[in-house]
């Protein structure tokens, strides 16, 4: 998500178009879905075509991959893995650089 500062999603429904918001340029706790990759909530019945139109806007030349995922995929112990991982070596980073600070 590092790259997109807007990701919106345009859903149409009975009163216009409804907008989830998510890309750096969007909190945590304003976006429908509260995770640190972009996620929107879509609901569809099955066999039913829908339109959606999806804006993205990137800090640099950037071309992601778009994947369409079930909640329970994309809440997967996996990703829990991927980020708990992610979490613990950034803390052993930091770790690494109060300890050389504090040597110099």
């Amino acid at each position: 998500e590092g790259f997109f500062k807007i990701a919106d999603l345009y859903v149409p429904n009975k009163e216009g178009w409804e907008i989830q918001k998510s890309g750096l340029n969007e909190s945590l706790e304003n976006r429908k879905i509260h995770a640190s990759k972009i996620a929107f909530s879509i609901f569809s019945s099955n066999n039913k075509e829908q339109i959606l139109y999806l804006h993205l806007s990137t800090q640099c030349n950037y071309v992601g991959k778009i994947s369409i995922i079930n909640y329970q995929t994309f809440f997967s112990k996996i990703q829990l893995k991927s980020d708990t991982m992610f979490a613990f070596l950034l803390g052993i980073f930091l770790i690494l650089i109060v300890y050389f600070h504090l040597l110099t």
